[in-house]
């Protein structure tokens, strides 16, 4: 036995799993590597014939459009009639929106931008003459009027000649595209077919390299990890003395610390919201009956001034506990979205509305922007944060001050600034203020009171949205705040 053991190689588990993981990795990074580039190169090649057709088609269209622009003044010219003429205008306007699309195609290649431009050139000439062969038969001159269809002809066989010439070279790439394609993909199948082979030869020869044991004992551990994961039982603990079992032991722990401490954080938030909030929500509809007199008008003056500001002291409790458990839904995935197309104007005006009251006792103006862009989100929840910000800026600035809405509208996400004239915020709180219970620290700030959970539910909105939030300030300089909104489903799935 002993001798058996002595040829062997004495690896401890650490150095087995880093060649357990090392060699297949590198592999992999080899192997997928070459499989990147090789679908680069597809990609890269279908992209070229899809441009080659999308340029042959272009060039097609302004053939068409040439060819019978002519045959409609010519019509016109003998009938009249405002139906010629007007087919004439809107053959005329596709011609030049066919030629920004061929300039937009060939946006990377000069020769064939130059070849393009003579191009239309040419084609605007032969409407500029057309367009003069309709004045001279308005005018009762058809002579002239059909003199000048001569002239178009030359011009005519220049511009089919210039057609032909830019068509070749793109037919040629359609014609080629295919085979190489086909070549492509030969190659690729043969690719995977080498990778799936090898994938299975190396496989099992890491298996026979590592004993039966350590395969099945690590095995299990990684199902306890999917099996965490899931919120699953944990297998029984593994035996023995050895580095796998220690690691499983010291797994078992932490589940259990952490399955612990859910629990109290569960019995934690169920205490807050259903034996703190709730009798605060009873104390505030009971003063609130007090001090509306609903109960009678035998409270004094000095004792209403102390009712409300228990009142306010409620208030604000009551907004911290909820404000607290908003971020614990957000953190742990609970709070429900409902993801839609949602016109972003509703979002704006909803958030301008719900503060204008506010804004106004502070004579604070409120400049909001206009839109008819669609984002896909939660309209209600950026409507939070929208009022979010905005309550914050209403709250810093000074009054007979001004708060400017604006947007940036993006092909993937809109983005919008609160921009206000307050005190600003000092550099070195800038990266913290969007955590919890972070509020400037500062004399002057604490008078605006504030559960500080405010920008942190912000926070997790936007994120959950993909989205982006940030600040640009500095002291006594206004704040501008900002965030993003996702414009398209595809990129919550992304």
């Amino acid at each position: 036995m002993q001798n058996s053991k002595a040829g062997k190689i004495n690896l401890r588990l650490t150095q087995k799993a880093l060649i357990l993981v090392a060699v297949p990795l590198l592999f992999e990074l080899v192997s997928f590597t070459s499989l990147f580039f090789a679908l680069e190169s597809a990609e890269r090649e279908i992209k070229k014939e899809q441009k080659a057709r999308s340029i042959t088609q272009a060039l097609n269209q302004i053939t068409m459009l040439t060819i019978e622009a002519p045959s409609l003044i010519y019509s016109y010219n003998i009938k009249g009639g405002m139906v010629q003429l007007e087919v004439f205008r809107q053959i005329s306007t596709s011609i030049k929106d066919e030629f920004a699309i061929l300039h937009k195609l060939l946006d990377r290649d000069p020769a064939q931008q130059a070849a393009v431009s003579g191009l239309e050139a040419k084609v605007s000439l032969a409407l500029a003459i057309l367009n003069e062969s309709r004045r001279f038969a308005e005018y009762g001159d058809f002579p002239k009027a059909f003199k000048t269809f001569e002239e178009l002809k030359t011009l005519t066989d220049g511009m089919r000649k210039d057609i032909a010439v830019l068509s070749e070279k793109f037919r040629e790439i359609e014609r080629k595209s295919p085979e190489l394609q086909a070549r492509q993909r030969v190659a690729f199948k043969a690719f995977l077919i080498i990778f799936i082979f090898t994938s299975i030869i190396l496989a099992a020869g890491l298996y026979v390299y590592f004993t039966k044991d350590t395969s099945s004992r690590l095995e299990i551990l990684l199902k306890n990890t999917l099996r965490f994961g899931k919120g699953e039982a944990l297998a029984e603990p593994l035996s023995g003395t050895d580095e796998l079992a220690d690691l499983d032991s010291v797994f078992h722990k932490m589940a259990e610390s952490i399955a612990r401490a859910n629990r109290e954080k569960q019995e934690f938030v169920a205490m807050i919201t259903h034996d703190i909030r709730s009798p605060l929500t009873s104390m505030l509809l009971s003063m609130s009956l007090v001090s509306e007199g609903t109960l009678g008008d035998q409270l004094t003056v000095k004792g209403k001034d102390l009712l409300e500001r228990c009142q306010g002291s409620v208030n604000r409790v009551v907004k911290l506990i909820n404000d607290l458990l908003d971020v614990e839904k957000l953190e742990a995935g609970m709070m429900k979205m409902l993801f839609e197309n949602t016109d972003f104007q509703r979002v704006i005006d909803n958030s301008v509305e719900t503060l204008i009251q506010s804004a106004e006792a502070k004579q604070v103006k409120i400049i909001s922007p206009k839109t008819t862009a669609l984002v896909y989100a939660d309209g209600d929840r950026y409507i939070q944060v929208l009022v979010n910000l905005l309550s914050n800026a209403i709250k810093y600035s000074p009054e007979g001050g001004k708060i400017e809405i604006t947007l940036e509208e993006g092909a993937d996400y809109l983005k919008l600034y609160v921009q206000d004239e307050g005190p600003g915020i000092p550099e070195a709180n800038l990266e913290s203020v969007f955590d919890r219970f972070q509020q400037v620290d500062s004399a002057e700030r604490k008078k605006y009171g504030g559960t500080g959970l405010g920008l942190a539910i912000c926070k997790e909105i936007v994120k959950a949205h993909h989205g982006e939030i940030g600040v640009l300030s500095k002291s006594g300089e206004g704040s501008k705040f900002w965030f993003t909104v996702p414009r398209r489903q595809e990129i919550l799935n992304s």
